[in-house]
This record gives C-alpha cells, structure tokens and sequence, in this order.
C-alpha cells in the first residue's frame, strides 16, 4: 500500500521549507513505528506550494502485539489447596481468558497472577487518520500565524488537503479542510484542480502539470540549467549551494534565464555585484575562466519559457537599479574616507549600557594592543590601527543601507585599501569578522587573528558584565558563536595566551560601565568558555568522559586542549593505566584536592610509604621539565613509574590512621601525587573499567 499526504498552500519562503519537510519526515516514521505499521520507504516532496509525504510499501494492517497484564496477588488469586478464588476468575473474565490460561510471575514485591494478551492489530485504514493528523500538527515553522477559523497555526493560508492510502480518499479534517483526492497544478501553467487517482501517481500527476515534485531532482534540474547558460554566455557559474537551495525552493517548474548589465558596473568591487545580484534579486553570477565576473548573470523562472525576452529584460531592468545605487554609494563613500566614517561611530550606539561603536572600537584596539604583545603576534601599531577602523564601515552608505549590510567588513577592507592604509590592515578588517559561523574559515593574518580575538572578548566580556548572557535558545548577541569564534581561534592556530588574563584585562577597559563583581564575572566567563569548549570537543568526536576530564585541568590556555587530550588518549593505552588510575581515583577520593605541603619522610612508619615518596622525588624534576615544555605524554609515561609504589602503598598502608599526624602525612603524600595528575587531566572523570 501506499500512503499519500499533500498539504497545499500559499507560496512559503524558501527557508521553510526543507525544515518542515524534515519534520514531516520524522513525525511519520515515528508515528507509524509508533501505530506498529511497516513500510519500505518515506519519501518527502517540497515546493513553494506544496509539502507533501509519501509512504511506500505500507503495511495493510499492524503487527501483531502482546503484553503482559498483571492481576491481584497470587495469594489471593488462589486457595491454599491451589483453587482459583473469586479475584482470578474475575481477572480472567474481564480480560477474556479462561482461568486455566493465567499464570503466576514474580515482581518487586511478591508473585502475582498475569496473563499475555495479544492484539492481532487493525487495518491500516483505520489508523493512518490518527497517524496523519499526528504529523500535521508536528510541523513547525520560525513564524505562523492563524489563517482561518478553525485558528490551526502554519506559515501561509492552507488551500487544499489531499490525503490518500491508495486510490481511497483517508477521512480526516484539518485546517478548516476535509481532505481530499484533488492537487493543483503550477499556479500559471497549469491552474485549476486535479484528481490523483492513487497516490503511487503523484509525482507524475505533479509533472503533467507544470510541478517537479522531487525537490532534489528540481535542485539538479536547476543547477543544470545555470550551468549551461552560464557556458552559452561564455563563462561558469559562480558556486553558490546557499543561492541554489533558495532558488530551488522558489519554484516549481524552472527556467534558466540568461541576462546581463553595464560593463561599467565591474569597477566596483566584484563582491558588490555579486550580492547585489545574490541577496536582492537571487541571480547567479558568471565568471570567466581567470575567477573575474563577466556582464552576465541567470536568473531562474518559475515558467516553461521566455520566448519575447520579457523576463530577460525586466530582471536586466531591476538589476540596472540596484547596481546603479550600490555604484552610487561606492563612489560616495570613497570621497567620505575611512576615517571620516570611524568618527561617525561616536553616534552609533553598540548596546544603550556599554556605549557606542566608536567606544568598543577604542577597546578593541587596547585589548588588541595587549594581545599582540603577548602573543608577539603583528605589530601592536598595526593592530590597533586595524581595530580603530575595523567597524568604520557600519556608518558607510554602502552598508548602512540594509539591502548591502552584509558587506559589512568587506567594504571596509576596499575603503581601506582605496584610502592608502597598508595591505595588512585592510586585510585585518575584512577578517576580525571570522569566524563567522560555526564551520566559517578563521582568519589568516597575523592582524586580523589579533584584533578578531579582541572583538569577540569585548563582546563576551561587555554582554555577560551586564547580565546580558544567553538564557535556553536565545542568543540575540550571538554570544555562544563569539565565544565558538575564540576557542577555535586559539586551539586551531595554536596561540598560547591566558584567557583569565584576557578577560580581566577586557573588563578593566569597561572601567564602572559593567554591574557584575569582576572576580565573579571572570569566572563566568571562563566557565561558558569551558562549556563552549567541550560542545566543540565533542562534537568533532572525542569522548565525553574524556573531555570532561581534560577541561577539569582547566582551560586557561585552550592551545593546549588538543595537545593534553592526545597525551591522555595515549596514556590510555599504557599497560599500566587502569591499575593506576583506579588507585588515583581512590586518592583522588580522599584527598579531594587538599592537603598541599611535602610530607614529613621523618612521620614515614612503612616501607611502602617511603618506596612511594622515593618513585615521587625521583621523577618529580623531570615531570616538572616536560611539563614546563608542554610534553604531556612523556609527563603520563613518568607518572605511569608510580603504578607499582601506589598499589604497594594501598594493599600496605592504612591512610587514615587515628594519629592525626600521620594520617595529615600520608594524605599529603598522595595529594601531591594526585596534583601531578590533575595539572594534564581530572582522571577522576574517566569512565574506566
């Protein structure tokens, strides 16, 4: 059998649509896997008017099923003589049972009397409404609102419902909607409603009429396509996957159409054309075999074809618009300057209690100065020259104005480089915006990694001295990838600097603008840097147990993550390590961290204690140069010489001993030894056998 769901709409933005057809999907398969009906295979469909899902191979009715029902007591279910009372033969009649089928089963508290019902499952007909309804009410959407009476919550205004197992129309209402077997075709070539006799048909019920249902097969058809007519032109199409799935989803019968502008236009610089052409008009750019843009771009229509040229020409029109603005700003904000621009910042507000732009800009560029001194990364000159102009473009007409915001930085490298500043500012304003996202590049230069550091500690420190911290999913100062953009930064370039430092140093540059207690807050910080840290940790893969007890070290210089977290993963291996570590964790238990000063070898009463205290003195010096060297595995391998002398000390030694004084010894024996440890790893965090 087959099962058929269409939900019929108004044009959604393309945004929502591989979301909720991901819904889609989801609820279905768990609501059948939840009615026990089977089936080979669940396909989705998505167009701008469409969501649609299709269960092939449906079972014709439910998987058989049983269960076990519990009953009274089986002292009270029967006499001492072994009779069944008047509570068993009540029980089975009321479950259909002869008494001679129940049976006594023990639970927590005593034997009872049970009997296995089995269920031989109802016809798929039967269930499917239930299963449908469940999946239409499971789709969720960034913004909704009630479009009709029945007050159902969706995207866009529901037009139609067409539900269908096989050729039978499913009886369900929803949306104000009685489902039905009628679709409707392309808006324009093919209006009107049609019948889908099965539901097997759809997708080629779908094509006669104007639709490629296969929203894959339609991204394909469309890349296709530009492709070609970017080769008629002359050229290649830029790649761009986010521009095809949006223009994927905003048709449904495409049409590669071929146009082009003024020649003039390229002395922009080529990242303007190209969004302008991109974020306003959803127009492909062509370029040549070199990587330089040509006078050409395709555009895709949601039509068969363009005989007279008429789409051509009005999206050469409308595209002649926007560049002959973005043109217009671009000569304009070049004879403004940079620096002209970066004062205008003193009136722009950053957030109403942390001042303006011009403000974090000054900051910026002195915590940028710190940085670069520490790290010895570019020229502290150079940094916080970069840092005073690296938000100038926020006041330039050509990303002031909202339909080109997202040039923000870029047009700040080409206004720099058009005012004379040298190559590797410009270059570090374009990059202090990176990472930008989760998987975006980092930047490369030595500025631009300096001031984009500082950035984004400004940003952390400032928000969280107010109380501005992320609280669930909300995140409106994008807090969380500010501090992703940090640790990536440091643990991927390997820059060792002291993130407690740092962060004082940013909140002492707030002077009396932050409400926090500054011990408290940069602790705080530290704190959501450490969880930061772990999610990208765990997310590229490595164990939780052994990230937790890597950041249990502490993360005060993230450089040295990934170098601590291959040492552990190493010394996992060691023949000695679970003997060890189960006798650190036993230390670990005892000392619970305290317990600083040398031992007193004169309070020393075994020869077990003394044996340990030797293997301790002998190696400390050298596990304190490794450490000093940041060579954690040869620092575990010296560690792993204790195995021995600590079980010895364990089987021999009793440690908490009634003399105060030799029991305070021997717990500073072990939590010296434990401390050594704990400077890699809280190995106490491992899940170990």
């Amino acid at each position: 059998m087959e099962l058929l769901l269409e939900i019929g709409v108004e044009e959604l933005p393309p945004s929502f649509i591989r979301p909720a057809l991901g819904a889609m999907e989801e609820k279905t398969a768990g609501g059948l896997r939840a009615a026990r009906l089977e089936c080979s295979r669940i396909r989705c469909f998505g167009t701008p008017r469409r969501l649609a899902v299709l269960v092939e191979g449906l079972a014709a009715r439910q998987s058989r099923s049983s269960e076990v029902v519990f009953g009274p007591p089986a002292r009270a279910a029967f006499d001492e003589a072994g009779r069944p009372t008047r509570a068993a033969e009540g029980f089975a009649r009321r479950h259909g049972v002869d008494v001679s089928d129940l049976r006594v089963e023990k639970k927590d508290k005593g034997e009872y009397v049970c009997v296995e019902k089995t269920y031989a499952g109802k016809p798929a007909a039967e269930v499917v409404p239930g299963v449908l309804l469940d999946v239409l009410s499971g789709i969720s959407f960034p913004r909704t609102m009630r479009w009709e009476e029945s007050r159902t919550l969706f995207a866009r205004p529901v037009r139609w419902l067409v539900a269908l197992l096989d050729d039978e129309v499913v009886p369900m209402r929803w949306a104000g909607l009685e489902a039905g077997g009628k679709t409707r075709g392309h808006r324009f070539l093919s209006p009107g409603e049609f019948e889908i006799k099965s539901s097997g048909d759809y997708a080629r019920v779908l094509e006669d009429l104007h639709v490629i249902a296969d929203h894959e097969e339609r991204k394909r058809l469309v890349a296709a396509m530009v492709a070609e007519a970017a080769s008629a032109a002359g050229g290649r199409v830029v790649d761009d996957d986010d521009l095809l799935e949006t223009v994927t989803f905003e048709v449904e019968y495409p049409l590669a159409v071929l146009g082009s502008f003024d020649p003039g236009f390229l002395d922009m610089p080529g990242e303007v054309v190209r969004i302008a052409m991109k974020e306003h008009q959803n127009f492909f750019s062509v370029e040549d075999g070199e990587g330089r843009l040509l006078p050409r771009f395709v555009a895709v229509a949601n039509t068969a074809s363009d005989p007279r040229g008429y789409i051509s020409r009005g999206n050469e029109r409308v595209l002649r618009a926007r560049l002959a603005d973005a043109l217009f700003y671009w000569q304009e904000d070049r004879k403004t300057g940079l620096d002209d621009m970066a004062a205008r910042l003193e009136t722009v507000v950053w957030q109403e209690s942390l001042g303006t732009v011009a403000d974090k800009s000054r900051r910026i560029a002195a915590l940028a100065r710190a940085v670069s001194l520490a790290t010895g990364l570019s020229e502290p000159a150079t940094v916080e020259r970069t840092a005073l102009l690296a938000k100038a473009d926020l006041t330039s007409l050509m990303v002031r104005e909202k339909e080109l915001s997202s040039l923000q930085g870029y047009m700040g490298a080409k206004y720099a480089e058009a005012s004379g500043e040298p190559p590797e500012v410009s270059r570090g304003i374009f990059e202090h915006y990176l990472p930008r996202f989760a998987d975006d590049v980092l930047p490369e230069s030595e500025c631009g990694t300096v001031v984009s550091l500082a950035d984004k500690v400004d940003t952390l420190a400032g928000c969280f001295g107010v109380g501005l911290m992320p609280t669930g999913s909300e995140d409106p100062y994008a807090l969380r990838r500010q501090a992703t953009g940090v640790a990536r930064i440091l643990i991927e370039k390997g820059i060792h600097i002291s993130l407690g430092g740092t962060f004082r140093e940013a909140i002492a540059l707030y002077g009396d603008r932050l409400t926090c207690d500054p011990v408290r807050l940069e602790a705080d910080l530290l704190d959501f840097m450490t969880q930061r840290v772990g999610n990208l940790l765990t997310e590229r893969g490595f164990r939780h147990d052994l990230v937790a007890a890597v950041l249990g070290a502490g993360i005060d210089d993230p450089a040295l993550i990934m170098k601590r977290i291959d040492a552990v993963e190493k010394f996992e291996r060691n023949e000695n390590f679970p003997s060890l570590i189960r006798a650190f964790k036993r230390a670990h238990n005892i000392t619970r961290g305290g317990y600083e000063g040398a031992p007193d070898p004169a309070l020393f009463q075994d020869d077990a204690e003394r044996a340990l205290h030797d293997a301790f003195k002998r190696l400390h010096p050298d596990y304190e140069a490794h450490m000093l060297e940041k060579d954690f595995g040869r620092a575990l391998d010296l560690l792993s010489e204790l195995a021995g002398p600590i079980d010895v000390f364990f089987d021999k030694v009793l440690v908490m001993a009634e003399d105060e004084a030799l029991r305070t010894n021997r717990l500073k024996l072990l939590g010296g030894i434990t401390r050594l440890f704990l400077a890699i790893a809280d190995f106490s965090r491992l899940e170990t056998p």
